[in-house]
């Protein structure tokens, strides 16, 4: 439709300068260059004009309309590998979820000459990797990929430094960890990363500062506040532990002021006892373990307290001490217990036997009861009573010792620890004798 109203213009003004042309037959000379002139109408030269303008415009727009069908071929062609492109990560993507290793391995190499840079090309690779078990290669990768961006995305960055981690390059971790906080300071991906590192070396020091900027950025500020509370118990106690002076008192100084805003924590009262009396301290010592027993009723304590006095010869005291705590926890078995087995060391049959005979009557399910009865019974001289005693006991399959349990998460423990190895919380281990 276009072309046939063009072509009718074009006739009438064709006819327009032909009429012009006979109406005005004027003739001019029109000179090229010098010595080159020709006597031409003047129809005629406006008639030649005209189709000279005409030719360049139809020059020009046919080399634009080359060059813009050009463009468009190439666009549809970059938009068909695109889709093709798209598809073959699609499917290699599926091959990751459900599909074999082999496979994907076959689909990446048909690929790898024309997308060996591809961003999405290298980020399905080292999937594959990681899906081999090969952190070291999948690392390898990942790096390959952050030198193709600038600036690197933090998002990279992680992925590389969580596969060093998984490589066994933890100093090459850190370092991008660094890396990342030095961008942006509250990263809170990049801190746990940090955190996660120093909880495997037990750098109980670097990873206090570590966890209070993770407080200030993390939504849950009150669990955060909690787990700082444990990385300062501990490293209190990996400080209480050290022969060194100037490390010791330094962990004394914490354990104490810890000790002012949590007097029920059972792990840096035994630690910190422990520190006193291994240097000769011994009233502080008893000092701490009395307090710490006050607060937690833990019998615990206790014995820490019976073994210290029994090296120091006052045995005397502890028997005041087992006596005035059985009189004010009369339904803890653990502590009744406890100072039953001391009176017996001390050969303090009767005393031993009065204790047993105002246990609860719960106590009377625990094996350890039995073999107390069984030694009064062995030291009175009625040994067929003890023997029987005895007897009973050796059915049980768990009898030698007071069962003691976590609080937090439940898991049976044969001995007190001041960490849970099930579930990593503090202070949370006593008898369970419920």
């Amino acid at each position: 439709m276009v072309s046939k109203i063009f072509f009718i213009l074009l006739i009438i003004l064709l006819s327009l300068i032909g009429f012009a042309a006979y109406q005005n037959p004027q003739a001019v000379d029109f000179t090229i260059f010098r010595g080159m002139t020709f006597h031409v109408s003047l129809t005629v030269l406006v008639l030649f004009a005209f189709c000279l303008g005409a030719l360049i415009v139809l020059v020009v727009s046919i080399i634009r309309d080359t060059r813009r069908g050009f463009r468009l071929r190439k666009e549809r062609k970059a938009h068909k590998q695109e889709v093709e492109k798209l598809t073959t990560y699609s499917v290699i993507l599926e091959r990751l979820l459900w599909g074999s290793v082999k496979d994907i391995e076959n689909r990446i190499e048909s690929i790898s000459k024309d997308f060996r840079e591809e961003g999405r090309f290298l980020r399905i690779k080292a999937e594959l990797y990681k899906k081999k078990g090969q952190w070291n290669e999948a690392y390898q990768v990942i790096s390959q990929l952050r030198l193709t961006q600038e600036p690197p995305k933090i998002s990279t960055m992680m992925e590389e430094a969580r596969l060093a981690k998984a490589a066994g390059m933890t100093e090459k971790a850190r370092m991008v960890y660094k890396e990342i906080l030095s961008i942006n300071t509250v990263y809170l991906p990049a801190l746990e990363g940090i955190r996660e590192i120093m909880e495997e070396e037990e750098n109980w020091e670097e990873i206090i500062p570590i966890q209070e900027r993770i407080i200030k950025a993390s939504s849950n500020k009150a669990e955060e506040k909690k787990r700082l509370k444990l990385y300062r118990t501990k490293y209190a106690r990996q400080l209480l532990q050290q022969l060194e002076d100037k490390g010791g008192m330094k962990g004394v100084e914490l354990a104490k002021s810890l000790l002012k805003k949590d007097p029920e924590n059972k792990s840096l009262a035994v630690h910190l006892g422990n520190y006193y009396r291994r240097t000769g301290k011994v009233k502080e010592a008893l000092k701490v373990w009395d307090k710490a027993f006050s607060k937690t009723r833990d019998a615990y304590f206790l014995t820490l307290l019976e073994s210290f006095l029994t090296d120091e010869g006052k045995t005397d005291d502890m028997l005041k001490r087992y006596a005035k705590a059985t009189r004010d926890n009369p339904e803890n078995v653990a502590i009744a217990l406890h100072y039953a087995q001391f009176c017996l060391k001390l050969d303090k049959v009767e005393e031993a036997r009065k204790v047993m005979e105002d246990l609860p009557d719960k106590a009377g399910e625990y094996p350890a009861v039995g073999l107390l009865k069984a030694r009064i019974l062995a030291q009175e001289g009625k040994k067929d009573a003890a023997y029987d005693a005895c007897f009973e006991v050796a059915r049980e399959e768990k009898w030698l010792n007071l069962p003691m349990a976590c609080q937090a998460c439940g898991a049976s423990l044969k001995g007190w620890r001041d960490e849970c190895p099930n579930c990593g919380e503090m202070n949370t281990v006593t008898y369970d004798l419920s």
